[in-house]
């Protein structure tokens, strides 16, 4: 499909014009500021999928000045049709922007009467299921849940690479490194009551990804063990994220679900580029309170004191995503 087929096909999806549904709401994010084609595609075929659960969706969108490409959404803002179903909004700083993306679109587009809400990853399927109902009742009686138990990884022509347990999984069976990452997988998707908002207050911010396994952790009341990590970029960014997982963990009180269902995760970049390791490198020295402020939209920006004392620290985090190569 041309570029601007593409972009046009999810501009103008049907999902954008159903009626919101007052039972449940699945929450898709996109940024893309390297313009990769693979994201685009697998967002379009995820619209497509969750089309197929009757699902009711609603996508938080970010745009990054002077890096239009032929893959920009909403390039000429969002219509006014569809302004209850997606967010789009600009950024003036290039990291990861999934958690505050899904914090934005709950916080303004989500109606009142939906209690809780199926944080996806706008690249993966749902195996053998007929509605998106059918993972969100796993959660009508925990406060938060993994809505799969297994992941298939698809390689370029959509075959199975590898297959994974969740860290939901790990976590029912009291698996004691059920929130490792490198054996269980923590992303690609979570429902939370939407209390979780209102008594914790939203997602912890990770610059460079992560941010599901902080979540993994701190739900399974088991986050002492990112403490070298957190430590390793600054013992502020620690004591951020201990206060933080503390109110999560005193939320949830271990009433962290699993539902027994597979997904696959469509390929948007090979593992060895996405350099789930070192990337952790160029946070060294970063600082969450002093290093990150709020724009008018409530997106978090580099603060000024940051961009000034700390420019080495924001050139390794925005040149991350070149790194990625997506499209390879």
């Amino acid at each position: 499909m041309p570029n601007d087929s593409l972009v046009s096909a999810i501009e103008a999806h049907a999902l954008w014009s159903r009626p919101r549904s007052t039972s449940h709401a699945v929450v898709l994010a996109h940024f893309n500021p390297c313009g990769y084609r693979r994201p685009v595609q697998n967002l379009l075929r995820t619209l497509d999928h969750l089309a197929d659960l009757d699902a009711s969706v609603y996508l938080g969108h970010a745009r990054f000045p002077n890096r239009d490409t032929g893959y920009t959404l909403f390039k000429q803002g969002v219509d006014e049709a569809i302004k209850m179903r997606v967010l789009s909004v600009t950024s003036e700083s290039v990291w990861f922007m999934k958690e505050p993306l899904w914090d934005l679109v709950e916080r303004t587009l989500i109606p009142a009467e939906v209690t809780a809400l199926l944080l996806l990853d706008a690249d993966v399927h749902f195996d053998s299921i007929r509605s998106i109902e059918d993972v969100l009742r796993t959660a009508v009686h925990a406060r938060a849940a993994h809505p799969y138990s297994h992941v298939k990884y698809l390689d370029q022509t959509g075959r199975t690479m590898s297959r994974r347990k969740s860290m939901g999984l790990a976590h029912s069976h009291s698996d004691p490194l059920a929130t490792d990452p490198r054996r269980f997988q923590a992303g690609f998707g979570m429902v939370l009551q939407r209390s979780f908002w209102t008594d914790v207050g939203g997602l912890f911010f990770a610059p460079v990804g992560g941010g599901d396994t902080l979540l993994c952790s701190a739900l399974a009341g088991n986050y002492v063990h990112m403490e070298s990590e957190l430590v390793a970029q600054s013992q502020a960014n620690w004591r951020a994220y201990k206060r933080w997982a503390d109110s999560v963990s005193e939320w949830c009180m271990n009433d962290f679900a699993v539902a027994d269902f597979e997904i696959s995760h469509a390929y948007h970049g090979s593992h060895e580029n996405r350099l789930y390791d070192v990337r952790r490198d160029y946070l060294r020295g970063f600082d969450l309170t002093t290093d990150v402020v709020h724009d008018p939209n409530g997106l978090p920006q580099w603060s000024p004191s940051a961009r000034r004392t700390k420019a080495s620290m924001v050139r390794r985090v925005e040149g991350y995503f070149s790194l990625r190569r997506e499209d390879e």
